[in-house]
């Protein structure tokens, strides 16, 4: 069964995000010159859906606002112009959410039939909200309801999408995260097809680029291989994992009628051994099998020769298809000289990637020995996912106050690389953010990759699984481990939707990586460790770790602003206009903090996420 959301932190979450995700809606709604048709009704469903839900099947029905209000939300202050399709989308999420398990199932015939209906429903709303101009005439192309067929094709394509993720992705994402990545598709769609910024690049080029006039052009060739990479990303993501599972589980079947699994099975806990499964799969060797728990277990044993061989060669084939495009918008033969131009030519990326690359290497020498010195030379053959788990298990049953020792050493050492990707990304937000927009994105793909790796059961699928496996939680329990890849896009997603930047840096930009990667992190730490005034009972955040998250967030805000990043000249010497732009951040981190507080969805997504539209709203950003 597909979850609508995390179990929440405590009954009363459920009211306040929804709250918090209405009061973002009603300022959008009441303040933007364009907002999203019809916003406001879809903001009142989804209170009355959240509310008739809350007593029944509270998880449900807290996934049920940021499902549906979030993504019109971003795409309401980011890109008004797809203000009708994210709205009729929401009301398809938030139909499908209220809607009982046992009629999900023909997926292909409810996608389409609903989001007819949601089309409907937002057209209907459209013409009311304007007082019936346009009304349902006009042909289709100009408007039918204020609509055209673009728009109507994106809805039904994205609605489409949120279902195909679900199933494709079996468990690993809610309903509100999968809402967030099917717009996030369709926003790189439209950008290729030439509805976003691929029509702007091709329009703005005054001559032909070549692999030698890169710095003439740089944002416009960052653009385009940003896109590129989210490309790439968006095929991995789409054909590459869920024929990796459809290839794998073809070939298990055949070598073990009685193991094959039933879809994408790469599940946290599952097992590797030949007496749980029938099958000669081991615990050692890059074999595939994900061995112990975290994130592994998958049976069948080695995968034949003809199978890696294959699956290998057609990831290589996806690369065509980005890199064609690139060639296309950038108007020439060699795009992977121009990008290779890119990434060392304009002043301070050398420099960059060579501090990239020493902090990267330090890191992992650094996690390295932390290794050797936890597991002792006889037990480094032993997965450490095994190791942590049997610890865990011991402890509990023993009753002792060691478990919650432990699970303070997992959430350090997963937030760890929170301040990791502080280290690399804030630099680099500073003094080359389009370097950094298109590492980020290449670094997506490159994730992605990997769990198409681990899907395929290819080499070195089972070393990948084991390496992953001390640091998972319960929300890495679906078919794709998705934490790391959503703290990447929560840290850098301002920058993505606001490129191309102005010369020194977009002014949102460090919106993501205060709240996920400095605010989140503080909060999660402190609240381990030294958390005494929870909240409410039954939850594990502390008021303690709010106060720190927001602190530290703001910190790195001040920082920010000190460093006039934001391009808007001056820095602290614009006195009263720095102090102004400090308020403001302490605002946006305010309805952050509180959100990380309640949220039941992965919070690096929604934070930041949710950051940009606060920023924007209160006047951040260009």
């Amino acid at each position: 069964m597909v979850p609508t959301s995390h179990p929440p932190p405590f009954p009363w979450a459920v009211v306040i995000e929804a709250a918090l995700y209405a009061v973002l809606s009603v300022t959008l709604a009441l303040t933007a010159p364009s907002p999203p048709p019809a916003l406001l009704p879809l903001t009142v469903a989804a209170v009355v859906a959240t509310a008739a839900q809350l007593h029944g099947h509270p998880a449900d029905a807290l996934g049920l606002a940021p499902a549906a209000l979030l993504p019109a939300i971003v795409c309401g202050v980011v890109a008004p112009a797809t203000g009708r399709a994210t709205v009729a989308v929401g009301w398809y999420v938030l139909v499908y959410g209220a809607t009982p398990h046992r009629w999900r199932r023909a997926w292909v015939v409810e996608a389409a039939g609903i989001s007819a209906i949601t089309i409907v429903v937002a057209a209907a709303a459209t013409a009311a909200s304007r007082g019936g101009d346009s009304g349902w005439g006009g042909d289709w192309g100009s408007g039918w309801g204020g609509w055209g067929a673009a728009d109507a094709a994106w809805a039904v394509g994205v609605a489409a999408t949120v279902r195909a993720v679900l199933t494709f992705w079996d468990g690993s994402l809610t309903l509100a995260e999968a809402a967030a990545v099917a717009h996030a598709a369709g926003g790189v769609a439209r950008r290729v097809v030439g509805g976003g910024s691929a029509a702007a690049i091709v329009a703005a080029a005054a001559a032909p680029t070549t692999a030698t006039d890169v710095p003439a052009g740089v944002p416009r060739v960052a653009d385009a291989v940003v896109t590129a990479a989210l490309l790439e990303a968006l095929l991995v993501g789409a054909l590459a994992i869920p024929a990796s599972a459809a290839g794998r589980r073809w070939w298990t079947r055949r070598r073990h009628p009685q193991s094959a699994p039933t879809w994408l099975s790469v599940r946290r806990g599952g097992s590797g051994s030949a007496s749980d499964n029938g099958s000669s799969c081991g615990s050692g060797g890059d074999d595939g099998c994900g061995g112990g728990g975290g994130g592994g277990g998958w049976p069948g044993g080695v995968a034949p020769p003809w199978w890696v061989v294959t699956w290998y060669a057609g990831l290589v084939a996806l690369t065509a298809i980005p890199t064609t495009w690139l060639g296309t918008v950038l108007r020439t033969r060699n795009p992977v000289g121009v990008v290779v131009t890119f990434l060392v030519s304009p002043r301070g990326h050398a420099a960059m990637l060579v501090y990239w690359a020493a902090l990267l290497a330090a890191a992992a020498g650094f996690g390295a020995a932390l290794l050797r010195r936890r597991f002792p030379r006889k037990e480094r053959g032993v997965p450490p996912a095994s190791v942590a788990a049997a610890a865990v298990t011991a402890a509990v049953a023993a009753g002792s106050a060691r478990s919650s020792h432990l699970r303070a050493a997992q959430v350090v050492g997963r937030k760890a690389y929170h301040l990791l990707a502080v280290a690399l990304f804030f630099p680099a937000l500073v003094a080359t953010p389009l370097l950094l927009a298109v590492a980020s994105a290449a670094a997506l793909a490159l994730f992605l990759a990997v769990e198409a790796v681990r899907a395929a059961g290819v080499p070195p699928g089972g070393t990948l699984t084991r390496a992953m496996g001390g640091l998972l939680d319960d929300r890495d329990a679906g078919a794709v481990v998705t934490t790391h890849m959503t703290l990447l896009v929560g840290c850098v997603l301002p920058l993505w939707l606001r490129l191309p930047p102005p010369p020194r840096g977009a002014g949102i930009a460090v919106v993501g990586l205060a709240a996920v990667g400095v605010g989140d992190a503080v909060a999660a730490v402190v609240g381990v460790r030294w958390g005494r005034h929870r909240w409410a009972a039954g939850t594990t955040r502390s008021m303690e770790g709010s106060a720190a998250g927001w602190g530290a967030a703001l910190g790195l805000c001040v920082l920010w602003v000190g460093a006039d990043a934001g391009g808007s000249g001056g820095g602290w010497g614009r006195g009263w206009a720095a102090a102004t732009d400090v308020g403001r951040w302490a605002a946006v981190l305010g309805w952050v903090s509180a959100m990380e507080a309640v949220t039941g969805q992965i919070d690096n997504l929604v934070l930041g996420a949710g950051g940009v539209a606060v920023a924007l709203l209160v006047g951040l950003g260009s």
